[in-house]
């Protein structure tokens, strides 16, 4: 054989061996994809489809990563302690108990006694408190500040921030909270929960958690039960029924300063006023989990049913 020949061999040989290695190369990246990277395809319209049909089997199921701020204020702060500390005002050991609390009612919703209809069992929705180890992260995604403006925020957009603050004097045991908005944003706050812990007040964790499932009941885009424009008014909600005086209230998000009274009505519905919120009709969590398909949001993991993928 000529030395020409020779090396034309050999370039044919090494070109078989870098086809035959692109070609596992390109199996092995194949199976490793996620499914929930960009370039695997979801079937939208059969998760729609099984949004309409309450088809939970068939639905995304969405974790979304928190972070927890305690800040002082005049009444005082949560205190720094170990997890297993469960004294009432260790803020490690209430912003566990606090997210357990929520992930239980949303684990198991239940019926309003007002509601022509509830839609009942695991909501989808699923709270995680997020870390990645930043050397100052000390407690997992809680953190403790002096005043708003000492706090640090380093995961940023990454998560939805929970933010407990005190108002008012101590011993007055308010329970309150405010969302930043209806279109997914990342912020929420609550009020008062230090004074209920540290001076025994009717408002422990287990209420929190209520306004925590309220407030981003907001944010995923729900109004108040007792909204008069409410969207579900007429399918599975009675907005006047959730009014016990002056039926209904023209409010998506704002107080009704009394001018409802919705706390007395015997309403369950998480998106009313009330201490027991562990109800959502089928209208209202259509419109969350058409609303959490399609956000961008990223502090909103997206776990796809393996059905819904297109290969």
């Amino acid at each position: 054989m000529k030395t020409s020949d020779l090396g034309n061999a050999n370039i044919g040989v090494l070109i078989i061996c870098l086809m035959i290695f692109n070609f596992f190369s390109c199996l092995t990246s194949k199976k490793a994809v996620p499914l929930t990277q960009k370039n695997n395809k979801i079937d939208t319209l059969a998760i729609l489809e099984a949004i309409e049909k309450l088809d939970t089997a068939n639905v995304p199921r969405y974790i979304i990563r928190i972070n927890v701020h305690f800040f002082g204020s005049a009444n005082g702060n949560f205190y720094r302690g170990e997890r297993e500390d469960l004294t009432v005002h260790n803020g490690v050991s209430y912003a566990h108990r606090f997210v357990n609390h929520a992930n239980w009612v949303m684990s198991d919703l239940k019926e309003s006694p007002l509601s022509p209809a509830n839609f009942l069992g695991h909501s989808r929705i699923h709270y995680t408190l997020y870390t990645n180890n930043h050397p100052l992260d000390t407690f997992g995604g809680i953190w403790f500040s002096d005043t708003w403006n000492e706090s640090k925020r380093y995961y940023q957009d990454s998560v939805l921030h929970i933010s407990f603050m005190d108002t008012g004097e101590p011993g007055d045991f308010h329970i309150s909270g405010y969302a930043c908005g209806l279109t997914f944003c990342n912020d929420l706050t609550l009020l008062d929960a230090y004074d209920n812990a540290k001076n025994n007040g009717p408002f422990g964790w287990w209420a929190f958690a209520g306004s925590l499932n309220h407030e981003f009941g907001h944010i995923l885009g729900l109004c108040h039960s007792f909204y008069c424009d409410n969207e579900c008014n007429g399918i599975d909600i009675d907005v006047n029924k959730e009014c016990r005086i002056n039926p209904c209230h023209n409010s998506c998000g704002g107080p009704h300063g009394g001018r409802c009274d919705n706390w007395p009505s015997g309403s369950r519905n998480i998106m009313g006023y009330n201490a027991d919120g562990t109800a959502l009709t089928p209208c209202q969590w259509k419109r969350i989990m058409k609303n959490l398909l399609y956000t961008n949001a990223l502090y909103v993991e997206k776990i796809w049913p393996t059905q819904t993928r297109l290969d």
